[in-house]
This record gives structure tokens, sequence and C-alpha cells, in this order.
């Protein structure tokens, strides 16, 4: 997860949280007794909204990456 926070105008902070799973898998997980922040008004973390990136497989993401990076092909 990426946190990105920023002020709003009226002089509170926000933070944005980016989950790279699909909200389906982060609730699987959550059922299985993992989690994921409970963030929104009248939430665990009212001051943070969180967005899901619907990457269903992270790891062959990273691999992939590696791949790249090792045949030179990264800029």
């Amino acid at each position: 997860m990426i946190g990105l926070c920023n002020s709003s105008p009226n002089g509170t902070t926000q933070l944005a949280i980016f989950d790279a799973r699909p909200l389906l898998n982060a609730q699987a997980n959550m059922m299985k007794g993992g989690g994921y922040e409970s963030c929104g008004p009248g939430k665990n973390y009212s001051n943070c909204t969180l967005a899901f990136g619907d990457i269903e497989n992270i790891h062959d993401v990273r691999r992939a990456s590696e791949k790249m990076f090792a045949l030179g092909l990264q800029k």
C-alpha cells in the first residue's frame, strides 16, 4: 500500500491509501483474519480514502518487473 497525504482547504489533513489488490481479494483476506483499512466518514480512519488497484496477482507483476530490469529494458 502507498499513501498520499494532502491538506484540504478547511485545514484538515487527508490521506489517500492505494491498495494494489482487487476489493474482492481484500474482503476474502479479511475473512481469513487479515484485512484492510476502514476509511471514510464514521469509520476507523475518517480522514482517509481507500482505492483498490485491481491487480490480480501482484507477485506476477513484481516478477515481470524484475525480468525487465534484468534485460535492461527499464528507462
